[in-house]
């Protein structure tokens, strides 16, 4: 059985998210090869943990929520995979954390690449899930996620006050039963009970992965300065999955069509910049993209 995913809402002025990378990884990019890095290997994981848990802290909190707390527990054994943006095209701390040798900045369209998540669809018979989230990071003063989750809290809340106290009990239950695979078919199991129960269920399931891949993109206030966006991938079983690559698990994200939503490539100002600008060019002439090409304004002195 296929489902539609929850979907991710497009902006209603398309903007530009930046991935800055090596010439390599630009290569491979454009061919359509993407890969997502599990969060514990990624530059600074606490940013990640930071998020969950303060969500998992608020959630316990909220007396009409206290149900869910197979949420808490996921949120706190998750594994996330991540591939990031930025909302700078230029910017000289990101030069210098991911392109310090000479590379590149990918400009990707936010709505177009909306449209080709939006098109996934989970299909559970094949176990293998990945959910998608495109989110752009918070870095709130006050340190607690409510304001940031509110939609997800409204339909939680309206599906909530609608069960009965065991109808909730149930909810804690069949979770843990469906979590450990004594019953794979979640629309069959509570098919029987009714046919509301059923899809009111799948709405808390679609909105915990929703909650889940949003907790990665709250974050401390210091990080501010990155501007970051994150495709956020979770899912059942990813480890069988990984790739080592670079020494880090990733997995690979089966949408080499992401690679249409390039409309720009920025060279950075580290390294070879003449050469970096002709690889671009035959890259782009290589893969028959359309995107344009600029170098960086940045003012670096050296390779």
């Amino acid at each position: 059985m296929k489902i539609s995913a929850a979907r991710i809402e497009k902006l209603p002025n398309d903007k530009r998210i930046w991935h800055y990378t090596s010439p390599e990884v630009l290569w491979k990019l454009l061919s359509g090869e993407f890969y997502a890095t599990h969060y514990r290997f990624m530059n600074d994981s606490a940013e990640i943990i930071y998020g969950t848990e303060r969500f998992a802290n608020f959630l316990e909190t909220v007396e009409s929520l206290k149900y869910l707390s197979f949420v808490i527990q996921e949120l706190r054994v998750q594994d996330y995979f991540l591939l990031c943006f930025s909302e700078d095209s230029d910017n000289l701390y990101h030069w210098r954390s991911y392109a310090s040798k000479g590379g590149f900045s990918i400009g990707f369209s936010y709505n177009k690449m909306c449209d080709l998540l939006n098109k996934q669809e989970i299909d559970e018979a094949e176990g293998k899930i990945l959910n998608y989230d495109l989110v752009q990071c918070q870095y709130p003063e006050d340190k607690t996620p409510d304001s940031f989750m509110h939609k997800e809290m409204e339909v939680f809340e309206s599906i909530m006050e609608k069960w009965s106290p065991d109808e909730r009990l149930f909810l804690g239950q069949s979770f843990a039963e469906v979590k450990a695979g004594r019953c794979p078919d979640i629309a069959a199991f509570f098919r029987e009970r009714s046919p509301d129960f059923c899809d009111s269920f799948l709405k808390v399931i679609f909105g915990t992965e929703r909650i889940r891949s949003r907790c990665p993109a709250f974050k401390d206030p210091s990080f501010a300065v990155e501007k970051e966006y994150r495709l956020v991938i979770t899912g059942e079983d990813l480890r069988s999955q990984v790739e080592l690559i670079g020494n880090k698990p990733r997995i690979k994200i089966p949408i080499p069509e992401l690679s249409q939503c390039i409309e720009e490539v920025c060279v950075s100002p580290h390294g070879d910049v003449e050469q970096n600008h002709l690889l671009a060019e035959i890259a782009r002439e290589r893969f028959g993209l359309d995107f344009e090409i600029y170098r960086s304004k940045s003012t670096f002195n050296g390779k």
